[in-house]
Order: structure tokens, then sequence, then C-alpha cells
């Protein structure tokens, strides 16, 4: 009945905060992990709150999305064996490609993290109602890092508060560390499991 409907999507709902908590292995930072495939990407979490987790049922695709106020990352960390090896710019390059998404590039860059970490960088400008995104790419061998950032409060044309917002960003992407040879420990292959799972249950119940 309504009622057992009502259980099962507020049991749903507490699985998916437990998701949450099982997801953020180390306290203080936001973690790309696989469960299998070696290589992880940490943030530091600062004043960003993780309010999405994705997993790829391939085990190759772990993804974020966090806000801080009005700004927005949507991350994703991914092995794609079949364009090895990759760098920054080449992943950034066949990302934009793939998307058809060249003709909204603005600009491309680069800079490194304080770990030393090189990230592509690229501002696109929305073709539909001109509000600009930032992504940064990172890369090695087969596994790629996807981070786009963007601000639903900053005005078209709005330069100083795109300034600050990527600002913002920048300071994020300053903190990255990127480690090709990290091997996943139990934690990192249960949190997957964990999202992938509670993921499934909630679309199957969402849908009944």
């Amino acid at each position: 009945g309504a009622m057992n409907g009502l259980s099962l999507r507020i049991s749903l709902a507490f699985c998916l905060f437990i998701s949450f908590a099982h997801a953020q292995t180390t306290p203080g930072k936001l973690t790309f992990a696989l469960p299998v495939h070696p290589g992880r990407i940490t943030l530091e979490q600062g004043a960003w709150q993780v309010v999405e987790l994705s997993a790829k049922p391939n085990g190759n695709e772990w993804g974020e999305r966090a806000a801080q106020g009005k700004q927005h990352m949507l991350a994703f960390l991914f092995a794609a064996p079949d364009k090895a090896p990759l760098n920054a710019s080449s992943c950034r390059d066949g990302m934009l490609k793939a998307e058809h998404a060249e003709p909204a590039v603005q600009n491309r860059a680069s800079m490194r993290s304080t770990s030393g970490v090189e990230i592509a960088l690229a501002v696109l400008l929305a073709s539909k109602d001109a509000r600009m995104s930032l992504r940064a790419f990172v890369a090695s061998g087969d596994l790629c890092g996807d981070l786009l950032f963007n601000a639903a409060d900053v005005q078209p044309g709005d330069e100083e508060a795109y300034r600050l917002r990527m600002e913002t960003a920048k300071q994020t992407l300053l903190t990255l560390t990127f480690d090709p040879d990290y091997k996943p420990t139990f934690k990192d292959a249960f949190a997957y499991a964990d999202v992938e799972y509670t993921k499934h249950q909630y679309s199957g119940a969402a849908a009944a």
C-alpha cells in the first residue's frame, strides 16, 4: 500500500545518506576511486557539500555532484581503455570533441595543482543562455578525471561575479591530487558497490 511505499522510500533515502558517508573514505576530502582499476583523485572538500553520487555498473566510472551555495561542481573519474594513452590535454580535447562541445569553447589553458598535477582547462559559453562554465581534466594511461564548475546565480555578462566563482573553482583545483597507481582498498570497493546498489534500488522503487 501507500504506507509501505513511503516506508520503502524513507528506507532508501536513509541508505543513500549512508552511502554518502561511506563514500567519504578520507574525512575532509572528496575522493574519487574505482573498485578495481588503479587510480584516485582527491580534492579538499572545503565548503562543498556532496548532493549526489553515481557509480556505473561496469566499475569504470565514479561521479560526484557537489554544491557550494549556488555554485556547482560535477566531477567524474573514469577509465577509457580505447583512448589510452591519455594526458590531461588529450582527455580534454577528446571529451569536448565527443560531446560536440568544441564550438562553445572560449579558451583553453592549463595549470598545475599544488601537488604538481597537470590540469587542462576549457572555458565554455553555453549557446542557449550565454552562461560560462569551466571544465578541468587530469589523465594518465587510460584514466581520466573530468570536473565541471558553473554558477547558477551569475548572470550573462557579469564578469566580476564570474571571476569570483572561477576563483573558487581554481582554489579547489589547486588542492587536487591524482595518483594513477593508487590501489583501491576495501573501503573504495564497498563505497562503489553501495552507491551502485542504492541507485539501482532507488530507481526501481521510483518506477513502481
